[in-house]
């Protein structure tokens, strides 16, 4: 499933979040390879969330080509304190 053309994609609400893994086929069709709707109380921070989805989805993070979060709250400097949920996301923090 997972390979360079497969992504992490999330929805980050206040109280449950949506996540996928996306495929990119080589003529551009894209396929919802694993998705799941997780209760945010389960988790202390985004980190953890996506940790638990792409374990869940049988992959790791060096399995995919990239991440892309909606989420509620101004961002700055790839920076967001959500409004609705108490979480910081910080770029810098999920990239490693």
């Amino acid at each position: 499933m997972s390979s360079l053309h497969t992504y992490l994609a999330g929805d980050i609400g206040g109280t449950k979040s949506w996540m996928a893994l996306v495929s990119i086929s080589p003529d551009g069709e894209w396929c919802i390879e694993y998705s799941h709707k997780y209760p945010n109380a389960e988790f202390q921070n985004v980190q953890q969330l996506i940790e638990a989805c792409l374990n869940d989805a049988g992959t790791d993070a060096s399995q995919t080509a990239g991440l892309s979060l909606a989420a509620a709250g101004p961002v700055t400097n790839g920076y967001c304190m959500m409004t609705n949920l108490d979480w910081e996301i910080d770029t810098a923090q999920i990239k490693n």
